[in-house]
C-alpha cells in the first residue's frame, strides 16, 4: 500500500508504549509538514497510516503535494462582493426567540450572517421606546445540549475592553432608557429579555466585517497600506492581546473601562508613566488558541475617528487561561493542547522540535511547562504557552496584511537581530524582509520580527511594544487624519462591480500639443500612482458652480504619504493640465451663450459673468448675449444685419469689442488677441466701411414701399438664428473654449461678431447690429443719417 504522504520519510524509533504514543506520533507528522521536514522520527511505527493523516489539516492545496516547496495562498481568491442576505427566518430561530416584544423594547428580524458548527449568528434590530435602535448579533446552538455559557464568561472576563468584542445585555439598556425618559415606573411590567435561560448569546455587531473580508478586499484590488495605516493596525491588535492578559485584574483594580482609559492616555506624551502602572498588573497569560483573521472584527468606534477599531473575537473552546492551568494541567493536556485549530496560525510552542525529544516513558516534571520564567528547568519552545504565544500570533497576522497572503508556508525560520541589540534569534518573519516590502517603515518591520522569534523569551514583552508605539505617536505622520479616513472610506466603497470610488473617479487630460488635441483617459488608483497632483482639490474644482471663481495663480501641490502609499516622487505632471471628466461633461451641456473666464487653471472653470455689488464689468467679461434685449433693439433699429457665418467666440482674450466700451466700466480694455483675430477683425472693420457706403447709396435710390419691405426682413431675421444652425464646439490648445455657429445656406450677408455688456439697465453700449470693426457702436443719428427720417 502507497504511503499517503510520500513525500515524507518515516524513521523508526523503538519506545516504551504509553497511551501518549498515537498522540505523539499524529503531532510529529503533523509539525514536520508545516516546517517543511523531510524526515519525520515515529516511535514504534514505520509507516504513515490512513488514519494517521484522515483528519489531519495542512495550509497546503493539494494535500499530495511536495510539503517543503513553498506555497503561498493569497486573500484575493477568496473576495467575494456577495455576503449572506437569507433575510427568511430559519424555523429554529423561533424555538430560542420566541417573543418579538419584550419589557421596554422590541426585536425586528434583519437576516442570518453565518452558521458554523457551534451556532448560528443572526442579525437584530433593537428598538427602545425612546425610539432609538442599534443592531445586535443574537447567537443561536444549533446542536443539541448546545450552549454558549463558556463563549459568555469569556465575553464577561474582558467586559469594558475595547478591542475585545463585549457582550451585551440589551435588558438592562432597555431598562436605562426608560429611567432617562422617565418611564422608570414601568419596569419588569412585561416578558424580561434573559439570553442565559433562552441559550442565546447577544454580542455587538461589527459592521465592518472580519480582518480576513478587509485583507481579501485589499488584496483583490492590491491595495498597499500605508505605515500610519499599518501602525494603527498593530496598535489595535497590541492592545486587544494587552486586554486578554492584564483585563482580569485592571476590573478588579480600576474598574471595567480602567484599563482602557490608561491605555487612551497614553496617546498624549505627558503620560508615559503610565506605562508603569500598566506594568503592576498581572498577567493572566490568557490564550486564545483560535486567534486568526477570521476571528478579529472591524468596527467603527468613537474613539478611532479616522480608521476602524479591530476586536478580537472568538473565545471559547480552544481558549485557555493558562495562569490557571499551570496549577492543574498534567502531561497529557499539554500534548492534546497542540491540536491547534488553524494550520497557518500555528505558533513554534506547538511544532517545535523539543517535543520529539521528549521520552513519553520518563517525561520529567510538569512543571517544565508552567510559569512565565525562562530557566535549565524549563522547555525553551515546547509547551510554553502564554501571553508571549499570542503576541507571536499578532505578528503573523500582521505579516499577512503586509504580504497580504493568508498562507506562506512552509513555517522556516532565518536569523534576526533586533534594531536596538536587544536579542538576536531564529525569526519566522523573514516573507516580509523582501525588497517589495521596503515602502513600510523599519521600526514596524523590526517589531514584527521580533515578535516571531521562536524562543518565547525572545519576544518583546507587552509594555515594550506599548513604549514603542507610543514613541512612534509621538513623532506624528506626514500622513493626515482625515486622509486616513477617506483612505477607508473610498476602500469600503469598492465592490467587483464599481472598483474606483467616486472619490477617485476617472480623470481627464486637457487636450494639448502632446495628445493630438484628443482627451486622454488616465487611472486615478492613488495605490498605484503616488505621483498624481492632489486630485481631490480638482475634484471639489469640478463641482463647482459654472459661474463660480476660480484662479490660475493657485498651485496645486503633491500629496504627503497618504494611506495609499509612499508620495515623496517628484510632480511631473502638471496639475492645472487634468479635470473630472465630468466638469467636461457639464460645460459640454452649457448654454452657447453662458459665461466662460480668463481666470481658470484649465480654461474650464468660468468666472463670474457679474460682479456683486457693482454695475462694473470684470476685466474681459465673458460674451453673454441677451435675447430678450437684442429683440428689443430690433425695434429701435432696423439695420441688424443677418450672417451666413455668423459666430460666436468664447475665449480666454476677449476679442475687439463690437460696441466700443462696457457700460459702467469705463473705457473699454482690448487685450492683444491672436493673429488670426486680429486680421478676422480687419476685414470685419473694411466689410463694414464697404457696407455703409453701400446702404446710404441704396437708401438714397430706394423708393419708400422697398425700403419698408427691406426693414420688416430684417426685424424678422434680427434677434435669433436660422433654423438650420450648426454647432461646433472646438476646444483649442490654448485652453479657449471656440463656439461658432454656422448659418445654412439660406442666409446671406457677411460675418458678423455679436456682443452684449452684463449691464441690463443701461442702454449704452448695448450694440444692435455690426459696426464692431473698429470697436465702435454706431448711435441713433448716424442711423437717421443713412436711412432718413421718412424710414422712421
Amino acid at each position: 500500500m502507497p504511503s499517503p504522504l510520500p513525500h515524507l520519510i518515516v524513521r523508526r524509533t523503538a519506545a516504551k508504549q504509553t497511551p501518549l504514543t498515537p498522540t505523539r506520533n499524529i503531532s510529529a507528522i503533523r509539525s514536520a509538514l508545516l516546517r517543511g521536514d523531510r524526515v519525520v522520527t515515529l516511535h514504534n511505527t514505520s509507516r504513515i497510516l490512513r488514519e494517521h493523516v484522515k483528519n489531519l489539516r495542512v495550509p497546503y492545496h493539494p494535500r499530495h503535494m511536495q510539503h517543503d516547496q513553498p506555497f503561498e495562498w493569497p486573500f484575493s481568491d477568496q473576495f467575494t462582493d456577495s455576503h449572506s442576505s437569507h433575510s427568511d427566518q430559519p424555523k429554529q430561530v423561533g424555538q430560542f426567540i420566541e417573543l418579538l416584544e419584550w419589557d421596554g423594547f422590541r426585536l425586528e428580524w434583519i437576516r442570518v450572517l453565518g452558521q458554523g458548527g457551534f451556532g448560528m449568528a443572526t442579525l437584530w434590530h433593537v428598538i427602545f421606546e425612546d425610539q432609538s435602535s442599534i443592531k445586535v448579533v443574537i447567537k443561536i446552538p444549533v446542536r443539541e445540549n448546545a450552549d454558549f455559557d463558556s463563549e459568555l464568561d469569556w465575553h464577561l472576563r474582558y467586559g469594558g475592553a475595547s478591542h475585545v468584542t463585549q457582550a451585551l445585555d440589551i435588558q438592562a439598556m432597555a431598562d436605562s432608557v426608560r429611567r432617562r425618559i422617565n418611564r422608570g415606573h414601568m419596569i419588569n411590567r412585561g416578558a424580561r429579555f434573559a439570553p442565559t435561560k433562552m441559550d442565546v448569546l447577544v454580542l455587538e455587531y461589527a459592521e465592518r466585517g472580519s480582518l480576513y473580508d478587509m485583507m481579501a478586499k485589499a488584496s483583490y484590488f492590491h491595495t498597499r497600506f500605508s505605515s500610519k495605516v499599518l501602525w494603527e493596525i498593530w496598535e489595535c491588535l497590541v492592545k486587544g492581546v494587552v486586554s486578554t492578559a492584564l483585563q482580569p485584574d485592571a476590573a478588579q483594580r480600576w474598574g471595567p473601562e480602567g484599563l482602557d482609559k490608561v491605555l487612551d492616555s497614553l496617546d498624549d506624551a505627558r503620560n508615559t508613566d503610565e506605562l508603569l502602572r500598566i506594568c503592576t498588573l498581572i498577567d493572566s497569560h490568557d490564550v486564545h488558541f483560535d486567534l486568526e483573521e477570521q476571528n478579529i472584527l472591524l468596527s467603527e468606534d468613537a474613539q478611532h475617528s479616522h480608521h476602524p477599531i479591530f476586536k478580537l473575537h472568538d473565545f471559547g473552546e480552544f481558549s485557555h487561561r493558562m495562569r490557571e492551568c499551570w496549577q492543574e494541567w498534567k502531561e497529557a493536556d499539554y500534548w492534546k493542547v497542540r491540536r491547534c485549530p488553524k494550520s497557518n496560525r500555528t505558533p513554534p510552542e506547538t511544532i517545535s522540535k523539543e517535543w520529539d525529544k521528549i521520552d513519553l516513558s520518563n517525561p520529567g516534571p510538569v512543571s517544565r511547562f508552567t510559569g512565565d520564567s525562562f530557566d535549565p528547568r524549563h522547555n525553551e519552545v515546547a509547551g510554553r504557552y502564554g501571553t508571549w504565544t499570542n503576541i507571536f500570533t499578532i505578528a503573523k497576522i500582521m505579516e499577512a496584511i503586509i504580504t497580504r497572503n493568508w498562507v506562506g508556508h512552509p513555517l522556516t525560520t532565518m536569523n534576526y537581530t533586533a534594531q536596538d541589540r536587544r536579542c538576536t534569534g531564529n525569526s519566522y518573519g523573514w516573507r516580509i524582509c523582501r525588497q517589495s516590502h521596503a515602502y513600510i517603515e523599519a521600526d514596524l518591520l523590526d517589531l514584527i520580527m521580533q515578535c516571531q522569534f521562536e524562543k518565547p523569551a525572545d519576544r518583546p514583552q507587552l509594555a515594550y511594544l506599548l513604549r514603542k508605539i507610543c514613541d512612534r505617536k509621538y513623532r506624528g505622520f506626514q500622513e493626515l487624519d482625515h486622509e486616513t479616513r477617506t483612505f477607508w472610506d473610498d476602500f469600503w466603497a469598492r465592490t467587483k462591480t464599481s472598483p474606483v470610488p467616486l472619490s477617485q473617479g476617472p480623470i481627464i487630460d486637457i487636450p494639448g500639443p502632446g495628445n493630438s488635441g484628443f482627451p486622454t483617459l488616465q487611472a486615478t488608483n492613488r495605490n498605484v500612482s503616488p505621483g498624481n497632483p492632489n486630485v481631490a482639490t480638482l475634484r471639489r474644482k469640478s463641482r463647482r458652480s459654472p459661474l463660480s471663481d476660480s484662479s490660475t495663480n493657485t498651485p496645486i501641490y503633491p500629496r504627503p504619504q497618504t494611506a495609499f502609499g509612499n508620495r515623496s516622487g517628484a510632480e511631473e505632471t502638471n496639475p492645472a493640465g487634468i479635470t473630472h471628466a465630468a466638469a467636461l461633461r457639464r460645460k459640454s451641456h452649457r448654454s452657447l451663450l453662458s459665461a466662460s473666464s480668463t481666470d481658470s487653471p484649465t480654461g474650464l472653470y468660468p468666472q463670474p459673468a457679474f460682479a456683486h455689488g457693482s454695475r462694473a464689468a470684470r476685466t474681459n467679461p465673458a460674451v453673454i448675449t441677451r435675447v430678450p434685449s437684442l429683440r428689443r433693439k430690433s425695434h429701435r433699429s432696423p439695420l441688424s444685419a443677418s450672417s451666413t457665418a455668423s459666430s460666436i467666440h468664447l475665449s480666454h482674450q476677449r476679442p475687439s469689442s463690437m460696441f466700443g466700451q462696457t457700460a459702467g466700466a469705463g473705457p473699454a480694455t482690448n487685450p492683444p488677441t491672436s493673429a488670426f483675430g486680429t486680421q478676422t477683425n480687419q476685414l470685419l472693420g473694411e466689410t463694414n466701411q464697404q457696407k455703409r457706403s453701400s446702404r446710404a447709396s441704396s437708401w438714397s435710390g430706394s423708393s419708400s414701399s422697398d425700403r419698408r419691405n427691406a426693414k420688416k426682413r430684417k426685424r424678422v431675421q434680427f434677434g435669433r438664428f436660422p433654423a438650420s444652425t450648426a454647432q461646433n464646439i472646438v476646444t483649442s490648445t490654448s485652453n479657449a473654449i471656440d463656439i461658432s455657429m454656422d448659418d445654412g445656406p439660406e442666409s446671406a450677408g457677411p460675418a458678423s461678431m455679436m456682443d452684449l455688456d452684463e449691464d441690463k439697465d443701461e442702454g449704452e453700449g448695448e450694440g444692435e447690429g455690426e459696426g464692431e470693426g473698429e470697436g465702435e457702436a454706431m448711435d441713433e443719428d448716424e442711423e437717421d443719417e443713412l436711412m432718413g427720417e421718412d424710414s422712421w
